[in-house]
């Protein structure tokens, strides 16, 4: 459905570079030249290597930071929980983003040099960890590292005070869920903008990532509905209801499916 055959290829490729497979997403759904940006990305990764040439060894991962927030400029400003924060291609051109894009744009440039960073989907945001940093969390909103008594402490806040820090919370993620946390907050901020189109077909690449996955089938459905796509829609939400029978949603879109006119707009 709507994404093209090579933006499936690489969704469907566990050892492509999310940096990437997020950036060909943010073109189509741009409706640009990806290439232009692509350039970008390694341009400056070549001029990183530059930099990172007479480095040792201990400084090349704050030598990277340096590069990033320094040299390169690029910042959270308006940007966290925006669209274009989450948009690689807006994100390269203004050098701003969000937690997510601009972690993923970190990982990519650490990897491409050999310095070794991971990412963790730490409720409510995406930290970054290194064993050469061993127990603190680097935020990539605000460009410092945090303890990971202050972890706990930010759980807390937002879960709940009886909430306690588990090994689960900073287990690094692997490129297909880094991509999904991205994606995630990128159909959030697009919903909320009313681009319901892009925000379908970033949730299309989410099912692309996670074939079968109910929860984002019923997120497509519900999106479908919104643009009056009958049939398509119908079939998202009865696939979710059919393998979710007691999730308590289950009957508002139940009703939201009886609701549907039999008419049908069509997508592009």
């Amino acid at each position: 459905m709507m994404l093209s055959a090579d933006l499936k290829d690489r969704l469907g490729t566990a050892s492509a570079k999310p940096a990437m497979t997020a950036l060909h997403l943010a073109a189509e759904l741009a409706q640009v030249d990806v290439r232009a940006f692509e350039g970008s990305l390694l341009e400056w990764r070549d001029l990183l290597a530059l930099r990172l040439k007479d480095c040792r060894e201990g400084d090349r991962l704050e030598a990277l930071l340096d590069f990033f927030y320094g040299e390169l400029a690029f910042s959270s400003k308006d940007s966290v929980f925006t669209s274009q924060g989450c948009l690689l291609t807006s994100v390269i051109r203004e050098r701003r983003g969000g937690g997510a894009a601009l972690g993923l744009l970190l990982l990519f440039f650490a990897d491409s040099q050999g310095i070794e960073l991971s990412a963790i989907d730490f409720p409510g945001q995406l930290l970054l960890t290194s064993p050469k940093r061993p127990g603190r969390f680097f935020d990539p909103v605000c460009g410092c590292w945090h303890p990971l008594a202050e972890l706990e402490l930010w759980l807390r806040g937002s879960r709940g005070n009886w909430q306690r820090l588990k090994d689960s919370h900073v287990q690094p993620l692997d490129n297909q869920a880094l991509l999904l946390r991205l994606f995630k907050a990128t159909k959030g901020a697009l919903t909320r903008d009313g681009r319901l189109m892009e925000a379908v077909k970033v949730t299309q690449a989410m099912v692309e990532l996670s074939p079968g996955n109910p929860y984002f089938i019923r997120d497509r459905g519900y999106l479908l509905a919104e643009l009056d796509c009958v049939a398509p829609a119908r079939q998202d939400i009865n696939y979710f209801v059919e393998h979710c029978p007691d999730d308590p949603a289950c009957a508002l879109l139940k009703s939201k499916v009886d609701g549907l006119s039999g008419g049908s707009a069509t997508l592009h």
